[in-house]
């Protein structure tokens, strides 16, 4: 993993420390997977450009947003969230929170083997996924109130029979 960063500082100077206003991150992610299987040993490159981004553009809201794009083996793959919090003062704080990605099927769920035969060889689309949320905390009631909507496009599953299947609409 290589990550180089940067953060703005803002406000007053407080014993050689200042509060910390924004900060923004780049890098590169590398994973090496050697896998050994009965029927086929193979070998598994991942690699991922990232990015973050925190920043408060006023007091009152917090900001964080993330990426990650699939580089190599993985091009097309891509993961982009962010979060909100808006603070209301005595009343509490809102936050949302939202995620889209598109990732490849598994290595288990492209093909498997068992005692030297392959089993399944699946040739599957990447699946598309969609999360936001949101929560109303009323700190002085001690109430907290949510919401959240939940979208999966190419659903990868195992069947009752232990097969990996994909829905995939007509």
């Amino acid at each position: 993993q290589f990550r180089i960063l940067t953060y703005r500082s803002q406000g007053p100077l407080v014993g050689r420390v200042r509060q910390e206003g924004g900060l923004l991150e780049l890098g590169l992610v590398h994973a090496y997977h050697r896998i050994e299987l009965e029927g086929k040993d193979s070998s598994l490159n991942e690699v991922f450009a990232t990015g973050r981004w925190d920043l408060q553009p006023i007091p009152l809201l917090d900001l964080r947003l993330n990426a990650k794009l699939g580089l190599l083996g993985n091009i097309g793959d891509y993961q982009v969230s962010g979060a909100i919090d808006f603070k209301l003062g005595k009343l509490g704080h809102l936050t949302g929170k939202a995620t889209n990605q598109l990732y490849s099927p598994s290595l288990i769920q492209r093909e498997f083997w068992v005692t030297q035969q392959r089993v399944w060889n699946n040739d599957f689309k990447k699946t598309l996924e969609t999360n936001l949320e949101a929560t109303l905390n009323i700190e002085r009631f001690q109430v907290e109130v949510g919401a959240a909507y939940h979208l999966i496009n190419n659903l990868i599953y195992f069947d009752t029979t232990g097969y990996a299947l994909q829905s995939v609409k007509p």
